[in-house]
């Protein structure tokens, strides 16, 4: 759904239209370490 689509379409309303909903930073800062949840 998104590799099919290239560069055809935006990359943040491939990913939205993939997930389904808007993207959260939480996990991605959590994965870098920096959500401060210890």
């Amino acid at each position: 759904k998104v590799l099919g689509r290239g560069g055809s379409m935006d990359a943040i309303a491939m990913l939205v239209d993939y997930l389904g909903r808007e993207p959260k930073m939480d996990a991605f800062l959590k994965h870098l370490g920096l959500s401060g949840d210890k």
